[in-house]
């Protein structure tokens, strides 16, 4: 997909809970970049979210992306086709927890 084309089917994507449809925590901060939000609590307490969030909706796997000194990121993947993202990366780097929300490449028109 071209990037320009991808660009278009991400701006005309509508918002729900957050940019396509995907869970937020309540409170966060939108970011100038589509997708990008800023966490209103701490690491612990945001992933401490997630995980309740999706305890009795299911649907989700968890892995770490990276757990250094300075930087701890993890990824949590959509496993149901009919959703608009793919998945949420949620990192930490210098005392501020990011998520962001990454979108699932649209289907492929045959013909």
């Amino acid at each position: 997909m071209s990037p320009v084309l991808a660009a278009l089917w991400i701006s005309l994507s509508p918002v729900g809970d957050g940019y396509l449809d995907a869970p937020i925590i309540p409170g966060a901060q939108q970011l100038s970049e589509p997708g990008r939000y800023e966490s209103p609590k701490t690491w612990e307490d945001t992933l401490t979210y997630y995980k309740w969030h999706f305890k009795s909706r299911g649907g989700v796997r968890t892995r770490n992306i990276v757990n250094l000194p300075h930087i701890r990121a993890k990824y949590i993947q959509s496993t149901r086709k009919s959703t608009k993202w793919q998945g949420l990366n949620i990192y930490e780097k210098n005392g501020h927890v990011r998520i962001f929300v990454v979108p699932r490449d649209p289907p492929e028109k045959s013909g």
